[in-house]
């Protein structure tokens, strides 16, 4: 069973600029419990970064507010208590969608 993530596991850090629009998964930390998602937009705007399971259905939102033109930002969360499997990152930005695969494995 797919499991929403807890709105406390999630948080934004802005890093150095980027350009274009991308959606990229960092990876998990050494912990294996937290996993990261860079995203970088066009313009100024309102991105949402969203967790779809293998079925397309959200089970997490991960961001949802404004973001810088060319700025990378980096989005953390908790993958504690997600079924092992596929899983996929949608970021959606002024009309625009990008996704991205995520593969929960042991």
């Amino acid at each position: 069973m797919w499991k929403a993530l807890s709105a406390n596991t999630a948080s934004v850090v802005k890093g150095s600029a980027a350009k274009g629009f991308a959606l990229s998964q960092v990876g998990p930390s050494r912990t294996g419990a937290m996993s990261h998602i860079e995203f970088t937009d066009p313009t100024n705007g309102n991105s949402t970064v969203t967790i779809l399971n293998g079925r397309g259905l959200q089970v997490a939102t991960l961001f949802n507010g404004r973001t810088e033109a060319g700025k990378k930002n980096q989005v953390r969360f908790n993958t504690t208590g997600l079924s092992k499997g596929l899983l996929f990152s949608k970021l959606d930005f002024e009309g625009q969608t990008c996704i991205t695969k995520i593969l929960l494995a042991d």
